[in-house]
């Protein structure tokens, strides 16, 4: 992987979905989702994803729980889910 694709992905240049109720969140085809962020404090109802364990767990407003996931649903709060490749 190059360099500039790398630091592209770091940044959300990829981009990605806000994400404010409680149905399942999938990427578009050909993507996974590379990091969640909480813009308020956010409840995990189920991830899958390459961390285990991040079901029911709470993230705070501003932290960052980087992965490689391919579906997320919330419990509540809001969050944006960065897309990657």
């Amino acid at each position: 992987m190059g360099d500039a694709r790398i630091q592209k992905m770091q940044i959300g240049g990829y981009g990605g979905v806000t994400v404010a109720d409680t149905t399942v969140t999938t990427p578009v085809a050909g993507n996974t989702f590379i990091a969640i962020k909480a813009l308020t404090d956010v409840v995990l109802d189920t991830v899958v994803g390459n961390i285990a364990t991040l079901d029911g767990l709470t993230i705070l407003a501003g932290d960052v729980i980087p992965g490689s996931f391919s579906s997320v649903k919330l419990t509540s709060g809001t969050a944006i889910l960065y897309y990657g490749i």
